[in-house]
């Protein structure tokens, strides 16, 4: 579903919401729908220079993961430490927790595994970052909001209740789909 078709099924409801604030409000339920669900998990990649510390990329809203790879991409196994600071900066450190500009031999990459940030939708023709079966979440949560101050309640009952069913869905589908980094797991059988 395309901005400009949520926009409409909204004016549907209510005539007087115009196209800048729906998107002002569809971006704000977005934002709210990633935060509680945490449906879409990423990675990225930073490049090791030999700084002291290395910002976390812009797509990563909470970090969930670090891996140290190669310049062939495989993880660099070891005593590596690293820490996180209160601004996201990410930054290695020795044993003791001393900040150190040395990479592990061989470090080329820094790939940092987390929640992604939602892209906002602006353009009428922009369509949610999240999988297309909870592009009507922002949705859902509009017309609520609106419905209840409206004081139709029976409306925004219903939708509250649709968007309650998509939370609980995003959850689902972010619990079985992981964050997207290739992990090896070693299960002992007994």
């Amino acid at each position: 579903m395309i901005l400009q078709q949520m926009i409409e099924t909204v004016q549907q409801l209510f005539p007087s919401v115009g196209q800048t604030e729906g998107t002002i409000l569809l971006n704000q339920y977005m934002n709210e729908f990633y935060s509680d669900t945490r449906v879409m998990r990423g990675y990225a990649d930073v490049t090791l220079t030999g700084a002291v510390s290395y910002a976390c990329p812009v797509t990563i809203e909470v970090i969930t993961g670090l891996s140290v790879l190669d310049a062939g991409g495989l993880v660099i196994k070891g005593d590596i430490y690293l820490t996180i600071d209160d601004t996201k900066a990410i930054a290695f450190t020795d044993a003791d927790g001393n900040k150190v500009a040395v990479e592990p031999i061989g470090a080329a990459i820094l790939r940092v595994a987390g929640v992604l940030a939602p892209t906002a939708l602006s353009a009428l023709t922009s369509v949610p970052s999240c999988p297309s079966q909870f592009h009507g979440a922002p949705l859902a949560r509009l017309i609520e909001v609106k419905a209840a101050m409206a004081e139709r309640m029976p409306l925004a009952a219903y939708w509250r209740d649709e968007y309650k069913t998509l939370v609980h869905k995003a959850k689902m589908y972010g619990n079985t789909h992981g964050d997207a980094t290739p992990y090896t797991l070693t299960v002992d059988s007994y």
